[in-house]
């Protein structure tokens, strides 16, 4: 089970999705044309700089799962440490606390001398001084002397958990200078769901574990009026009514300022009309004279126009298409790319991967806006400009700007959910 150096098979995403591994495994099957993602009603995979993907999951109740991924770690750097902390204890190490919620894929350990019946699990405070073991897994025996990694694993975290181990024999590195500290009790407590008063702090201390995976950014959505519709492909998308239907995301920096270096908003829209005050919102952050959105317009042709917008502390920046470009009543992928960085920087809205004339209404003044607001999805978080119509595997890439070929690709490899 021991490997080096730090590879993997199979990694697993923060909601249980399989995701590429680093040998380049990725967990994509396929049903006659359809293609299928963990399961996952034939939606694809996420796009590398996700930090919000929402592909119709569960398909049902008042939550839609956020499927973005992003890399975890959690406990203390390994290394020979020169001391030695002994067997028949679990060890639970303060340092480096899980920064998102996911699953554990690699365990990285050093032992002091060659361990046997090694047990690795995640904690979390219940109160005082009581932490419950959330999820661990049996690993075995651990030779001494260097750094060991043991790979294809599946530990459940959350943000905020800590790391702990109990082995049956032998020792691991630790030192009791410039750690976070540890918490140690005699007996195994590595049982998930175990609840354990570990006492008194040893601060300073450390000892050699650290953990590795893949979580998720969080950014699920809880829906308001907004029903669940499954497509013949078998995807699902959400419907909104026009009236005050929403999907909130609550407030996230990676939300909040995507365009930050360049992001991108890729969704799939079907209007049914202009939205209420013929202004629908397809998502965005907008809240008064704070945040950034993407919207429709009035019909014009059978049409609607896409329009952009981001607030800055000086004047706003607002840029829309020449002409109204989504189709009533027929499925169009909109993308917006745009850097915030610069007031001179304009947006490219994009109608299936093709680029669109655009004019800018509004000329912004001052640095772009970083109000902490909820994100909503198909309205206005106050329900003001409902979207009318059904919005499709909604994604935010922080940090990416898609190129049109890029987003020419995944149009073509996603219109078939669609039918078209």
């Amino acid at each position: 089970m021991a490997i080096r150096p730090l590879t993997g098979k199979t990694l697993y995403s923060g909601n249980g999705a399989v995701v590429p591994g680093s040998n380049g495994a990725i967990g994509r099957a396929s049903t006659g044309f359809r293609s299928s993602w963990n399961g996952n009603l034939f939606a694809p995979p996420p796009e590398s700089g996700c930090v919000m993907y929402l592909p119709g999951h569960p398909g049902t109740g008042t939550t839609i799962t956020d499927f973005s991924t992003t890399l975890l770690d959690v406990g203390s750097a390994v290394s020979d440490r020169g001391g030695n902390a002994g067997a028949t204890y679990t060890y639970i190490d303060l340092a480096n606390p899980a920064d998102y919620t996911g699953y554990i894929n690699h365990i990285q350990i050093w032992a002091n001398q060659n361990m046997t019946g090694l047990k690795v699990g995640t904690f979390y405070l219940d109160s005082g001084t009581t932490y419950i073991c959330r999820d661990s897994v049996t690993i075995g025996s651990v030779t001494a002397g260097s750094a060991v990694t043991f790979g294809d694993l599946r530990i459940r975290v959350v943000a905020g958990d800590l790391i702990g181990c109990y082995f049956a024999t032998g020792g691991i590195e630790w030192d009791e200078l410039g750690g976070s500290g540890i918490k140690a009790v005699s007996g195994d407590k590595t049982a998930k769901g175990t609840s354990t008063d570990f006492g008194a702090t040893a601060a300073g201390d450390a000892i050699s574990i650290y953990a590795t995976g893949v979580g998720s950014y969080g950014n699920n959505g809880a829906i308001t009026g907004a029903t669940y519709v499954r497509l013949p492909s078998g995807l699902w998308v959400n419907s909104f009514d026009g009236t005050d239907d929403v999907i909130a995301v609550a407030d996230n920096v990676t939300v909040r300022v995507p365009f930050d270096g360049g992001g991108t908003i890729l969704v799939w829209i079907n209007p049914t009309g202009a939205g209420e005050s013929n202004l629908g919102v397809i998502l965005g952050t907008l809240s008064g004279g704070t945040g950034w959105l993407m919207r429709g317009g009035a019909i014009a042709g059978g049409k609607i126009p896409i329009v952009f917008g981001q607030k800055f502390d000086g004047d706003p920046y607002e840029e829309g298409t020449d002409s109204a470009i989504a189709p009533i009543g027929s499925w169009s992928f909109i993308s917006a790319t745009y850097n915030s960085g610069a007031t001179a920087n304009r947006v490219i809205i994009s109608l299936n991967g093709a680029v669109q004339a655009s004019t800018r209404s509004a000329t912004p003044t001052g640095t772009r806006d970083n109000t902490a607001l909820t994100l909503a999805i198909g309205n206005t978080s106050d329900t003001s400009l409902t979207f009318d119509g059904k919005i499709g595997l909604t994604r935010i890439l922080k940090g990416k700007s898609l190129t049109s070929a890029e987003q020419s690709v995944i149009y073509q490899s996603e219109r078939h959910l669609y039918g078209v």
